[in-house]
């Protein structure tokens, strides 16, 4: 050791008392201020020019507040005065926690010496106090979460240590957590529904042995209680990157409320596809009384429009005649639809299957709708190879899907626009065809009800066509008992684009 330095002990400790990072203050056994170490001096200029030899400690207090840099905002100057004299006073080396302006948190501790003095030592723990401030705003949050979720955190260690959990006393489960987190597993196994136990077992033994993450349903059981729950575990095997240890992690939630209401809305369902087929039934049922007297209607007013019976007089009586005759035939129409309709969905339309070539379908269609499409000034245009293979179907059924929809794209397509039809292969060896129009359109909103039974979509062209609105229900079920499915796009003003497809297994090898 330097030999100057022995000469001198009292200047080296000050020396070394001034290297120091943390701020020290001597006061005296009459609490008056012997000095200071650089660390407090470079502290504040305006506070440390303010500090002489001799002022008492409460004077110290005062020069701090008056040099400005300690937030008082969530503390009144009174209550921070009475504090820091009660630590002072104390000086048993608690701590007094001091916030300054721009954020710094420093702690005070008092120490008493020998002799009667007392040592103030001053460190700067902004760092640890927030850290220490995030942890318990962590914990707060997380204790809130468990509190209000039905639900449990589970983790173990390694294998052979015993399985800890967190979590609500609002799950069953939470009945069989020790007060140190270890779980009673013995219980726990017996909470769960014995038909459920083995697929629960399998799927942590599949974790255990292969580090697989897995989620397994299961009813449960609380202690005490005869009512079976649902519960939900999701677990995987974490592995320490830097000890190479596995743990397992994982939470199990209860489900109960969400099995509920899954039950609830299924037998929803049920009941609402129920009543769909009640109604559907009737319907079909009553093809034949609503369709006799309706042909009758029909037949005498077409015998009486040809005066075979002899003429009919006065004349205006005629023309009444053919009103009659017009308006039966329309509401028969009308009524088939409804009928078509109702077959399909009660399922009793059955299939005549045959090989149907699409093309030819098609082309007939088209030159039965060419004289409405003439009429309106719309142009048909059609698009399909030479050698489209043929499909499997019910000719019938298929003319009607066509009929449909070509009908709707004419009557909703104003003059001077045009309809193009495409039948191509689709991806997958399928068929699809493109019905596109420069029509009317329809918004985003207007397509899934265009779906709906007995729905006319509000437009001009709409207000002043006729029909049910069972054209897009009925063309729906035709294409589902095809197996095949039916998507519209479309944008107001700018036309609709209908895509039939038909799957793989309808099309006839060539």
């Amino acid at each position: 050791m330097n030999a100057a330095v022995l000469a001198h002990p009292e200047t080296a400790w000050r020396s070394a008392v001034d290297v120091l990072d943390v701020a020290l203050a001597l006061f005296d056994a009459d609490d008056r201020l012997v000095g200071v170490n650089r660390c407090l001096a470079d502290l504040n200029p305006l506070f440390v020019t303010s500090l002489r030899p001799g002022i008492h400690f409460s004077d110290y207090v005062d020069q701090a507040l008056k040099a400005g840099f300690i937030d008082l905002t969530n503390d009144s100057r009174e209550d921070f005065v009475e504090r820091l004299h009660r630590r002072f006073a104390a000086a048993d080396g608690s701590a007094a926690l001091v916030t300054h302006l721009d954020g710094t948190v420093v702690r005070a501790r008092f120490y008493r010496l020998d002799g009667g003095g007392k040592l103030m030592v001053r460190d700067d723990i902004t760092r640890i106090y927030r850290a220490e401030n995030d942890r318990r705003q962590a914990e707060e949050r997380f204790a809130h979460l468990m509190a209000n979720m039905r639900g449990i955190i589970v983790y173990r260690a390694a294998p052979g240590e015993p399985m800890r959990a967190w979590g609500s006393e609002r799950i069953g489960f939470g009945q069989v957590i020790g007060p140190d987190g270890v779980v009673d597993l013995d219980l726990w196994y017996r909470l769960i529904a014995p038909e459920d136990l083995d697929r629960y077992l399998t799927a942590e033994r599949a974790r255990r042995e292969h580090g697989a993450a897995f989620t397994v349903e299961f009813r449960y059981r609380s202690p005490g209680s005869a009512a079976w729950m649902w519960a939900t575990e999701s677990g995987w095997t974490v592995t320490d990157p830097v000890t190479g240890a596995q743990y397992y992690d994982g939470f199990v939630l209860d489900i109960s409320d969400a099995k509920r209401r899954e039950a609830e809305l299924a037998e929803a369902h049920t009941a609402a596809e129920a009543a769909n087929r009640a109604k559907s039934t009737f319907l079909a049922n009553m093809s034949h009384e609503l369709r006799t007297p309706l042909s009758a209607i029909i037949g005498f007013s077409d015998v009486m429009i040809q005066g075979v019976m002899g003429p009919v007089t006065p004349a205006r009586y005629r023309e009444y005649i053919g009103d009659i005759h017009a308006s039966a035939r329309h509401l028969l129409s009308l009524i088939q639809d409804i009928l078509d309709l109702a077959k399909a969905e009660s399922g009793r339309a059955g299939m005549r299957e045959e090989e149907v070539d699409l093309a030819e379908l098609a082309t007939g269609v088209l030159r039965m709708l060419g004289p409405r499409a003439e009429e309106g000034q719309v142009m048909l245009r059609h698009d399909w190879p030479p050698a489209l293979p043929r499909v499997r179907g019910e000719s019938r059924k298929l003319r009607q899907i066509l009929i449909n929809l070509l009908s709707n794209a004419v009557k909703f397509t104003p003059a001077g626009g045009e309809v193009h039809v495409e039948i191509r292969r689709a991806e997958g060896a399928g068929i699809e065809i493109v019905i596109a129009d420069t029509g009317v359109g329809m918004s985003s909103t207007e397509i899934p009800r265009a779906f709906e039974s007995f729905v006319q979509l509000e437009s001009g062209l709409a207000r002043a066509a006729e029909g049910t609105g069972l054209g897009l229900p009925l063309t729906r079920a035709l294409i589902e008992q095809h197996d095949g499915t039916i998507g519209i796009s479309s944008e107001p003003g700018r036309g609709t684009t209908v895509t039939v497809r038909l799957p793989p297994g309808r099309t006839v090898p060539s």
